[in-house]
């Protein structure tokens, strides 16, 4: 019994020691004591772990490195932007100057055509529309709907066999113009002439031929009738012009007869009997 009580006192007196030698840490008053149990949670959480095995700083890190990367990319997308709207704006500058140019380009060939190459191109264009009509014939005077409705052909068979006694004449076609002769004495528009293509040219030359003398001195339902070719509307005048020179030959007893050619040409004679030609180009020539 004694020995056991020994062995107590000596262990109480070794903690005594050991109290001694390792004395509890002071207590720290507010601040102190906040910063400490500050860091010791700062602690904890480098510690802490989620379930993909990253700690808190860890995530943070990464979602700092996706916002990075986005930044980038995001810059990367307005420079291509900047440099497309760069590309647009050269692009119109280029149309408008395409378009200047186009215009200064048009202003300029206009200039260069000058009037002798219009007078050559409308020549051609008139040359190949009386070639067109090469068999054509035109009657003027025929009194509106004489003919049957629509029948303009059986009405001119009819009269050059019973009028001009012409037979098997061969028509491809006969019609009515779209609009009279306008004349200016009555203030009104004739009847509308009737065109006339032949099948062939030589019938064509022949009714032409032929009808100054048939038609001279008859009527149809009281109206005289006249034949002529049929021609642009440039030929035309042209005959007008030299109708005024023949016209004055023949007051002064000298000879003139318009011709059917084409370009629209007078003919003359000379003081020595030979015959001459004149053209409506060369007319100022001849006045």
């Amino acid at each position: 019994m004694g020995d056991h009580k020994k062995e107590k006192q000596a262990v109480r007196k070794s903690q005594r020691r050991n109290n001694d030698k390792d004395p509890a840490p002071p207590r720290v008053q507010n601040g102190d004591d906040t910063r400490t149990r500050t860091t010791a949670v700062a602690s904890s959480s480098d510690v802490f772990v989620d379930n993909d095995g990253e700690t808190v700083h860890q995530k943070l890190d990464r979602i700092t490195l996706m916002l990075a990367d986005a930044l980038r990319r995001l810059d990367t997308v307005e420079g291509e932007i900047k440099h497309t709207n760069s590309r647009m704006n050269s692009l119109e500058d280029s149309l408008q100057m395409f378009h200047e140019s186009h215009e200064e380009i048009n202003e300029e060939l206009k200039g260069k055509a000058n009037k002798e190459d219009v007078d050559k191109l409308e020549r051609k264009i008139d040359d190949l529309e009386n070639r067109s009509r090469r068999n054509n014939v035109v009657f003027w005077g025929f009194p509106e709907s004489v003919e049957e409705p629509a029948d303009c052909k059986k009405l001119i068979s009819e009269f050059l066999e019973t009028q001009m006694d012409l037979k098997n004449i061969e028509m491809d076609r006969a019609h009515r113009s779209p609009m009279g002769k306008f004349n200016p004495n009555t203030g009104r528009r004739g009847p509308r002439p009737i065109h006339v293509k032949f099948l062939r040219y030589s019938d064509r030359e022949e009714v032409l031929r032929t009808a100054p003398k048939a038609l001279k001195d008859k009527r149809f339902k009281g109206q005289k009738i006249f034949v002529s070719d049929d021609v642009s509307e440039s030929v035309r005048k042209d005959r007008k012009k030299l109708i005024t020179l023949r016209n004055k030959l023949r007051n002064e007893g000298k000879f003139a007869s318009l011709l059917w050619a084409v370009p629209a040409c007078l003919l003359t004679k000379n003081a020595d009997g030979t015959f001459k030609r004149i053209l409506a180009s060369n007319l100022q020539e001849v006045e």
